[in-house]
């Protein structure tokens, strides 16, 4: 574990740490475990000397200089932003949530593994963050953003969606409520930067890590432009895999756009 700080000057200081751990053991437990027992570091800055089970981190597995800024190597601005549910769904940590959440070592092992974060689980790189600015709005439409996006084809077919307005609409609802409570999603961006962390998908993976039946799961991938290859679904360059990801991204844009509006 590597612990990292700077001094007055600016300058990066690093503390290399050794620890034999757990399957169950808690990453953020250790590192503020060491934080606390390193009397120089803890003098340094104000605040140190009262660390907490509360107190935020900063855990990465790549060096800081080297995260990126556009959510490709699972991690985001505040460190890794994934984690999983005890049903294995994926769990999306969206925005100062990194620097709160509890993995275990097994936890982060398995994210590695699968291939939604990159680094090593035996390498961690841990920061105390300074100061923390607010954070934006929570949520927005999210039903009437995959009410549009996932009907695909079908926006022709008024009367289809007539008929099958409330059945779907009560289906999204639901989708939805457990997204947000259960796995961190709040906007269209989270799932697209999620599923393009990988470039082959198996159906299975997806329905187990979003809590997906099949349907949703189908068309979650159609939507954002995957097509089933032999027995996996992956981003294709086919007229039709090019004009969903490009709907995707309109539609993402625009309810982006709406979401900002209604925040101010």
């Amino acid at each position: 574990m590597r612990l990292t700080d700077t001094d007055n000057l600016g300058r990066i200081i690093k503390y290399d740490f050794e620890e034999s751990v757990k399957d169950s053991d808690s990453i953020r437990v250790l590192a503020l475990r060491k934080i606390q027992s390193t009397k120089e570091v803890a003098e340094k800055k104000m605040g140190y000397e009262s660390i907490n089970e509360a107190t935020p981190l900063h855990l990465s597995l790549v060096p800081f200089s080297s995260e990126s800024k556009h959510g490709s190597d699972g991690h985001s601005t505040f460190g890794i932003k994934y984690g999983l549910n005890l049903d294995g769904g994926i769990k999306i940590l969206d925005g100062y949530m990194p620097l709160s959440y509890d993995w275990t070592f097994r936890e982060v092992s398995e994210l590695v593994e699968d291939g939604y974060v990159k680094g090593s689980a035996y390498h961690v790189y841990v920061r105390v963050p300074d100061g923390l600015g607010a954070l934006g709005g929570d949520t927005f439409d999210l039903i009437g953003f995959l009410d549009s996006s996932l009907s695909l084809g079908m926006l022709g077919y008024r009367g289809m969606i007539r008929v099958w307005q409330f059945r779907r609409y009560r289906g999204l609802r639901k989708l939805v409520h457990n997204w947000k409570e259960k796995n961190g999603v709040r906007y269209p961006y989270q799932l697209r930067e999620f599923l393009d962390e990988k470039g082959e998908w198996r159906l299975s993976e997806v329905k187990k890590r979003l809590a997906l039946n099949e349907e949703y799961a189908v068309k979650l991938l159609a939507a954002l432009g995957y097509e089933p290859v032999k027995d996996s679904w992956r981003l294709t360059q086919s007229k039709q895999s090019i004009k969903h990801r490009s709907n995707w991204m309109k539609n993402e844009k625009r309810y982006s756009k709406l979401a900002q509006e209604a925040q101010k």
